[in-house]
Formats: structure tokens, sequence, C-alpha cells
């Protein structure tokens, strides 16, 4: 691990829904140009986790930082503009504009010269190419998981978080995904991914958290992870 300042730092995070407690004092990060997998069974808090670090339900952290800087305080919709994009399960589309529309409202703001343009999008998701006329709301339950996907990377981000991004994708898409997330990390993206497709996640990642009851109660190199003993002890396999 790192000995730097990371580029998302998390550190003490607890999240709530109403007066449950469902997630205790969580310590990861994630540093520049790194896939991190955080994995457990169903249930375990890692949607919750991604949930908190966004801002989309209450929280309370000792510190949770973005490029050095406290992001604790801020809304979610600020934490967006800081380069901190969220890709839900399940995600939201505005479903009566066109994937065009969609992806081009994405598009807006983006610098010359971006990491991710929407032709790229299109070559990933070549579905989404020929979709790109038709409402978002009439589109299949992976086929808005390509939309969501694809509108995220497109906000450039600097931390991208995929929440079961594997959810109703063709292996052979996962394959390009993968690809295109290996690029994006390459050039300094910092990437956080929650998947019950294990396997695709340690084949991406390169450090891993596993939760159990809400807590980090593992973490290592991907390299372990991948060690059947380990498996065995964090998921239901």
């Amino acid at each position: 691990m790192s000995s730097g300042t990371p580029l998302l730092g998390v550190s003490g995070l607890s999240a709530f829904y109403g007066k449950s407690q469902v997630v205790f004092d969580v310590d990861l990060r994630v540093d520049t140009g790194e896939v991190v997998a955080l994995l457990g069974r169903n249930g375990a808090g890692k949607t919750s986790t991604l949930l908190a670090i966004a801002g989309v339900v209450a929280n309370r952290s000792a510190a949770l930082r973005l490029g050095g800087e406290s992001i604790a305080e801020l809304p979610s919709y600020r934490r967006v503009r800081k380069g901190l994009a969220l890709v839900p399960s399940g995600a939201r589309s505005f479903a009566n504009l066109t994937v065009a529309e969609n992806l081009e409202i994405a598009r807006r703001g983006s610098a010359v010269g971006a990491l991710v343009t929407i032709d790229d999008v299109y070559r990933i998701f070549p579905v989404l190419h020929s979709l790109r006329a038709a409402s978002a709301g009439t589109l299949s339950g992976g086929e808005r998981q390509m939309l969501a996907i694809g509108r995220a990377m497109l906000s450039q981000p600097r931390v991208l978080m995929l929440d079961e991004p594997s959810e109703g994708l063709a292996p052979i898409i996962l394959t390009e995904l993968a690809a295109r997330l290996r690029e994006m990390n390459s050039r300094g993206v910092g990437i956080l991914v929650t998947e019950q497709n294990h396997r695709f996640a340690l084949e991406l990642a390169e450090r891993v958290y596993f939760m159990e009851k809400g807590q980090v109660v593992w973490e290592g190199a991907a390299a372990e992870a991948r060690r059947p003993d380990v498996l065995r002890s964090y998921l239901s396999i």
C-alpha cells in the first residue's frame, strides 16, 4: 500500500438508515491509478459503504478526502463536481430522454481531450449506438446498466465507484468494459468496485477489502484474495 496521500481516503466511516447503523468505522483508500475491490457476502454493507462515500445515505466519518481535500461536509452533488462518480446497482437515467441525449448531458462540461468520449461509450456498448434514438425508459435492465456506466465515464471522474457493474452484462461486454476501465486507470483515475461476480472484480483489482456485517475484516493484494481459503472465509462459494 502506498504511504502517500490517497486519491480517495476514508477513515472511520459509519452509515445509517434512519436510526439503524449499517456501516461501522470503515477505513479504506484508493490511490491514483489504482483499482480496489470491495467484496463480501450479500448484506455485508458494500453498497451502503459506496452510498455513504457518495453522500447519498446518512453518514459520518473521521475523515473523507478526495485528492487531499475534505468532502465529508459536502452534499452529494458537490462531491460529484469534485470528481467522485457513483454508478449504483440498478442505475437510473433520464427515462424521457433518448440514449443519445442522456450521454450528451453527461458529456457537457468535459474538457477538450477528455479521457472518455461518447464514441468510446458506443464502442464499449455497441447496443447503445443502435438504441441511441430510443427513450431510456424503454431499455432493458442490462441496457440501462450500460447507459449508467457510460454516463459516469463521460463525467471524467477522478474516482469512479461502481456497484455491481457486471449485473445484466454479457461476458463479451464485460471484457470491453474491463479494457476501458484499465485504460482510465492507467491515466490516473481511481476505481472502487463492488461485485458479486468476484472473478471479474479480482481480475480487475490490485487490492481488495472484504466486508462482513458492515465492517472491513480483511485487506490485502488481489493475488492474496484469490487464494481459495480466503475466498471460502469471506464469500459464499
